[in-house]
């Protein structure tokens, strides 16, 4: 029966974990009872906001269809109101 991390190196994987999550070194100090050299790597105050990320793509926004064709219908009406109000896209080249 061997154990992946050594009693000392869990403490420390722990302590690791529990600054990321947002403890100071002298809270874990006090509450795993470690003492500072164990620690010294560590800035005192070791805040991040890891846990609260986000996706970076985002679910495609779908239009019922007698929804969409009330949006190009409102869309052309824009369109040919005159310039000023819609301008289509027009490549510069």
């Amino acid at each position: 029966d061997t154990e992946f991390l050594s009693k000392r190196q869990n403490k420390e994987f722990m302590i690791v974990g529990r600054l990321r999550s947002g403890i100071t070194r002298e809270q874990a100090q006090a509450k795993f009872n470690v003492i500072a050299r164990d620690l010294q790597r560590l800035h005192p105050e070791a805040w991040t906001e890891e846990g609260h990320t986000h996706p970076l793509s985002l679910v495609p926004y779908s239009v019922v269809p007698f929804e969409l064709r009330g949006l190009v219908a409102a869309f052309a009406g824009l369109l040919t109101a005159g310039v000023g109000v819609v301008l289509p896209n027009r490549n510069p080249a």
